[in-house]
């Protein structure tokens, strides 16, 4: 047996290539959206909240756009307004990945703290 034979290949996924074979092996299905949100970190001495947009959620993650980047494993408060409605959802979510977009943004694909139920889910879509 060759020494390439022995050796384990890990293969990389980019963000671009996350639409074929990749999305089969999420534990939860992901859903376009356009929600009007907000966020900031979940740190003390921190003020200031950023608008952001909603671009994909699962009942484990949400995919947020925004005008700035905040470091991988950073603990955000994402606000979301229920459409219609005059109240807000809130959630707590890690960052796992950043990539920013053409236009100058950055898309955060975060981990929820606590999973949302299908309700929940259902809720906001």
């Amino acid at each position: 047996m060759t020494h390439e034979a022995n050796m384990s290949h890990t293969a990389v996924l980019h963000p671009q290539q996350c639409n074929s074979g990749a999305a089969e092996r999420r534990a939860w299905v992901r859903y376009p959206c356009e929600l009007s949100s907000s966020c900031q970190p979940v740190v003390a001495n921190r003020s200031g909240r950023w608008s952001a947009k909603i671009r994909n959620i699962s009942a484990g993650g949400i995919g947020i756009c925004l005008d700035r980047r905040f470091e991988l494993q950073t603990l955000l408060s994402i606000e979301v307004q229920q459409e219609g409605s005059e109240s807000s959802v809130t959630f707590l979510a890690r960052v796992m990945h950043v990539t920013r977009q053409e236009d100058g943004t950055w898309l955060l694909g975060c981990s929820l703290r606590h999973p949302l139920s299908d309700e929940d889910l259902k809720g906001l879509l």
